[in-house]
């Protein structure tokens, strides 16, 4: 009994020191933003019929799709 429990702590604290020594800020990484831009077709926008792509929403968070419709 002693066993297991000395076994389970052991265990945790392992799993916490492998899941948080993971986690790190890695000021070197790759933070690279693609550049493009398309043609705004949407007459409701305020950018209407201007080009917009990710240097138009700087600073602001984007979600990016590229759909194919037939």
């Amino acid at each position: 009994m002693l066993f297991m429990t000395l076994f389970r702590h052991l265990f945790l604290s392992l799993s916490i020191i492998y899941i948080f020594g993971g986690c790190r800020n890695d000021t070197g990484q790759n933070n690279q933003i693609f550049q493009y831009s398309i043609k705004d077709i949407n007459p409701s926008s305020q950018s209407y019929g201007s080009n917009v792509g990710p240097s138009y929403f700087k600073g602001k968070v984007t979600l990016h799709y590229f759909g194919h419709f037939t």
